[in-house]
């Protein structure tokens, strides 16, 4: 994977970072203007294919929420030392900067997220295939981050000793965005599985005793100031992934 070199570039293919080694991806949220959207389509593709050649990326366009109709790009996973390497583009840096302002002047607004994966009260499988992402953002006041990862680590651990269905990772904000905040991003590959519903009391209670849940829970509850939620689905034909 090769770093942009110029402002302008990285305003538009952001950084998610993900703090592990070789773990780092890029993301960035874009809202194109709305008579714009489909023309901003068709130039994010073809500005990646012809000066990043090679890079993997996704492309998941929110279909509900505050941010409806914007769309957000990743790449990755890559390495810090990754991030160090410049890029080169086959076309020259005189035609990217042209390619790239032609981007910008398309677009509403740009914001950039540096993330954390929280490896240990993850639970994603590998071999998922991803089409959709329900992303439940939650502000958590200040100091309480500790007691939440401790929760969330038990939930975890009753999710899979109850044979749970669903796959959850957690993300945090490393040096970018709301730092007392973190989210929850569940991934599926039919919308149906957003029927799914499990008894997630019943099996903190058998991981952790009788009326556990409704205490902890309560607690967890508590610690939050504010809950937003998102759907996103993948542009498999805008992504190369």
């Amino acid at each position: 994977m090769k770093r942009l070199v110029t402002t302008s570039v990285m305003m538009l293919i952001a950084v998610v970072i993900f703090a592990q080694s070789n773990n780092v991806y890029w993301s960035m949220t874009v809202t194109p203007k709305i008579d714009k959207k489909f023309e901003w389509e068709k130039k994010i593709v073809a500005y990646i294919k012809t000066h990043m050649p090679g890079v993997k990326y996704r492309i998941w366009e929110i279909i509900s929420g505050e941010n409806t109709n914007s769309y957000v790009i990743v790449m990755g996973p890559m390495s810090y030392k990754d991030m160090d390497l410049q890029n080169v583009s086959p076309k020259g840096e005189a035609l990217m900067k042209t390619d790239v302002q032609g981007l910008y002047t398309l677009a509403i607004s740009t914001q950039v997220n540096y993330t954390q994966r929280q490896e240990d009260i993850s639970m994603i499988k590998k071999d998922r295939k991803l089409k959709y992402l329900q992303v439940v953002t939650a502000e958590n006041t200040v100091g309480t981050w500790g007691d939440i990862r401790e929760y969330l680590k038990k939930v975890k651990t009753a999710r899979e000793k109850g044979g749970s269905k669903m796959d959850i990772d957690v993300h945090r904000p490393n040096n970018s965005g709301l730092i007392n905040s973190f989210s929850s991003i569940r991934f599926f590959e039919k919308m149906e599985e957003l029927d799914l519903q499990e008894d997630l009391g019943e099996m903190y209670d058998k991981a952790h005793g009788n009326n556990s849940y409704y205490k902890d829970n309560a607690n967890y509850l508590s610690m939050l100031k504010s809950i937003k939620s998102e759907l996103r689905v993948l542009r498999e034909d805008l992504s190369s992934l």
